[in-house]
């Protein structure tokens, strides 16, 4: 993408990480770094049964009172919901930038295909969005547990319902095919990324560098 295409649209970043503290860390980060940005975290509870799971959607940063209306929780197709959450902002800020925080219960590659897909009638995502790279947090020991793990299965939402539970280190591998940009727990660079006081972490591209920016500045390669 570069600096000078489709600046009338806002941005949408996707965030996810091996644990919550991993998650978090890249939140901070990316909020270090804009401000400005709203947060949309989002849980996901399944039963186990098959019926749709409930959804929470927690909001930082923004305006209150659309923090309020975004503050709730539902029981439906996730993607669904979250469609209509980014539509309801994107009608109701000028050029916004979101960041969609994603639990790793879910398969964000099938998600984000799903998110993006344009239901009959309605106006697509991508009129109001660019998509930003899908940033993860990864806490290395937590991962070489997990690609240790080659028993224990887990479902992920999003994943292929007719096909076999994943193990928890496919789980862990897919979310990683996922990234455009890692940060390592534990790494050199992230205490000059976020800060004095932070505790380190490196950021890492899987497949080339880029840069964090707000909406007025497309996050492009360098």
């Amino acid at each position: 993408m570069s600096a000078g295409a489709n600046t009338g649209r806002g941005l949408l970043g996707l965030v996810c990480g091996n644990t919550p503290e991993a998650r978090g860390r890249v939140l901070d980060l990316l909020r270090c770094a804009s401000p400005d940005a709203l947060v949309l975290s989002v849980s996901v509870h399944a039963d186990g049964t098959g019926r749709y799971p409930f959804v929470q959607r927690f909001v930082m940063g923004g305006e209150g009172r659309r923090r309020a209306s975004l503050c709730q929780g539902a029981t439906g197709d996730p993607a669904v919901i979250i469609r209509r959450d980014l539509d309801t902002i994107a009608r109701t800020a000028s050029r916004p930038h979101v960041v969609l925080a994603l639990p790793d219960t879910v398969d964000t590659v099938p998600f984000l295909a799903e998110l993006w897909r344009t239901p009959l009638g309605r106006t697509p995502l991508s009129h109001h969005y660019e998509l930003a790279p899908t940033a993860v947090g990864v806490d290395p020991g937590r991962l070489l547990n997990d690609l240790r793990c080659a028993h224990r299965a887990t479902r992920l939402f999003g994943h292929d319902p007719n096909a076999a539970p994943l193990t928890v280190a496919e789980a862990a591998a897919r979310q990683l095919e996922a990234a455009q940009v890692m940060i390592l727990r534990g790494g050199p660079a992230e205490g000059r990324a976020a800060g004095k006081g932070a505790a380190p972490c490196s950021a890492i591209s899987t497949r080339r560098h880029w840069c964090i920016s707000t909406p007025t500045t497309p996050i492009s390669p360098r």
